[in-house]
């Protein structure tokens, strides 16, 4: 029996940027992820009612990113679905072969905008909108949603988001599923 993992993809991104002094920067940089031995991502999911926690260790990034002009960034966030854990081996592989982990290994968000946020004032959060495109299981949908930056004192930036994903929308049929996975993915980056 395989068991349903949700409807609905919710996404919790939370996005650890590592930079250098923000002030001395003059134009976009690329930025790529730091190795970590924590997992990355972690999801919960409800298959008739009973929660199912899991996670994800391997998430990369690659963004191109002004911290003068936040509204400017691009670039790649990926999930390696074949990392995804539950706790149960079985149910793993299940998940997977939903996902259809085994053709389409990666889950990706490719950023297109930042809308709303125009500078990173040190020791506040500020609100805004991300757009861009996620594909998961070879379908590639728009999507939009609220993001919030904070900037520290140590130039690190720590970045998060929320939404969900329709799985049916991206082929994903599960039974007996919730419509809302509620995913958190946590990770640095730094300049190349």
């Amino acid at each position: 029996m395989k068991p349903p993992m949700g409807a609905a993809f919710g996404a919790v991104l939370t996005l650890t940027l590592a930079f250098g002094s923000l002030a001395a920067a003059q134009e976009a940089k690329p930025y790529t992820a730091v190795a970590s031995t924590t997992p990355q991502a972690q999801f919960n999911f409800r298959v008739t009612l009973i929660p199912v926690p899991g996670r994800v260790q391997q998430v990369t990034a690659s963004l191109k990113l002004d911290p003068l002009r936040p509204q400017d960034v691009t670039g790649t966030v990926q999930v390696a679905l074949k990392t995804l854990m539950t706790g149960i081996k079985l149910r793993d592989e299940h998940a997977r072969n939903y996902l259809k982990a085994g053709q389409f290994p990666l889950a990706t968000f490719r950023v297109g905008k930042l809308s709303g946020i125009t500078a990173l004032p040190v020791g506040q959060e500020v609100s805004g909108k991300v757009s861009g495109e996620f594909t998961l299981a070879g379908v590639t949908r728009a999507l939009s949603a609220p993001v919030t930056l904070r900037r520290e004192a140590s130039g690190r930036i720590i970045v998060a988001t929320q939404f969900d994903i329709p799985l049916r929308e991206y082929g994903v049929q599960i039974r007996g599923a919730d419509k809302n996975t509620d995913v958190q993915l946590m990770f640095a980056v730094t300049a190349k």
